[in-house]
């Protein structure tokens, strides 16, 4: 057996505080995850796989995952946008959904379309496609 050299386990020890040191802002971003998971589920899920990458693979893998996995969720959320056409309910300033209220009507030359998404480069034929029906 080998005899550990003491100057050998006060580096080990040196390293290991100053690596703490760095993750600890990151481990304490944990109590982030319940507000991420309330806002979205897709995000809390993106989340968890990222630093789950992070702390237990390696840094550059958990970025590159981050990464592919964000780009990957804007379109999801953009193929998943509700649309829905408007049209005025008569005597009021209502305008709602033509095709769950019988009362709204469209109103002659004009179209208002509600569209509940994200607006980004992902999403623009999506958009035009549902606006140019």
């Amino acid at each position: 057996m080998q005899k550990k050299n003491p100057s050998n386990l006060i580096l080990q020890s040196v390293l290991a505080s100053i690596i703490m040191f760095a993750l600890r802002k990151i481990l304490l971003q944990v109590l982030d995850l319940p507000r991420f998971w309330r806002h979205s589920r897709l995000d809390g899920m993106v989340w968890i796989i990222v630093f789950l990458t992070s702390v237990l693979i390696d840094i550059d893998y958990g970025l590159l995952i981050g990464v592919l996995l964000s780009v990957g969720a804007i379109f999801l959320q953009g193929l998943k946008a509700y649309t829905c056409l408007l049209g005025n309910v008569p005597s009021t300033d209502l305008y709602l959904d033509i095709n769950r209220y019988r009362a709204a009507k469209q109103i002659v030359g004009i179209k208002i379309i509600h569209y509940q998404g994200a607006i980004n480069f992902a999403t623009r034929f999506v958009l035009g496609s549902r606006v140019n029906k």
